[in-house]
């Protein structure tokens, strides 16, 4: 039974070829398991220490989200890929029901400002501020329910190139463990050798896209202090 890659940040192809493996000789199977799982490793690790917080790949239809809004100006959300399809709504009497729908770069921007318009590859959003300073465009901040629901597809418009590249050593790296599962390489060309537990290009290169929660902001509920959407990079 062939293995299936599934969001994954990289192919068959471009590992083999960073294997120089013209003749095919590598099991797919092998490889396409070890893309899975790198690609999950890489979502892990980005996400900080909340898993499934940061992921690159794109909702291929638009998902309900909702947000606990610890502040009225603005409030983190999980990374939003395109302003497609986006609907930006509140709760306004803390009842559960989403009755106001807000209108960008009228009543709301999104954050980082200049997402969309790097034209090589740009990123996601995964903040949005109110505008109009006092009006009554404001996020509610309840303290037991969510007073913001945000529809749109969630994840990354494209996947970055590091991330790849990235993908693609640390596949092979998974890869080799078969080979190796005490760390250590024995190959009759080279003797033996210890293969390393961390790469550090592999961590150079995903070091720029792991989310981090802001120190300046103060959160006064347990939700915010342990949701998604509060870690950023």
């Amino acid at each position: 039974m062939s293995i299936t890659l599934v969001n994954a940040y990289c192919t068959e192809t471009q590992v083999r070829a960073e294997l120089q493996d013209v003749n095919a000789t590598v099991s797919s199977d092998l490889i396409c398991k070890a893309i899975n799982a790198a690609s999950r490793e890489i979502d892990n690790t980005c996400s900080g220490d909340i898993p499934r917080s940061r992921r690159f790949w794109q909702d291929s239809a638009v998902q309900t989200r909702t947000y606990l809004c610890e502040d009225s100006a603005f409030v983190y959300i999980d990374d939003i890929s395109t302003t497609t399809g986006l609907i930006v709504k509140t709760d306004e009497n803390d009842d559960g029901v989403y009755e106001t729908t807000w209108t960008i770069n009228t009543d709301f921007a999104l954050w980082p400002l200049n997402a969309a318009n790097d034209a090589t590859e740009p990123y996601a959003f995964w903040k949005i501020v109110a505008l109009g300073g006092n009006s009554s465009k404001a996020f509610p901040t309840y303290e037991r329910r969510a007073g913001l629901q945000v529809t749109a597809k969630f994840g990354w418009p494209t996947v970055p190139k590091q991330i790849e590249e990235a993908c693609i050593l640390r596949s092979i790296s998974i890869m080799m463990r078969k080979d190796s599962p005490t760390g250590m390489l024995v190959q009759a060309e080279w003797g033996s050798m210890r293969v390393p537990m961390f790469d550090p290009d592999f961590n150079a290169m995903i070091r720029p896209f792991i989310k981090r929660r802001p120190y300046s902001v103060s959160y006064r509920s347990e939700q915010a202090r342990n949701s998604l959407f509060h870690r950023w990079g």
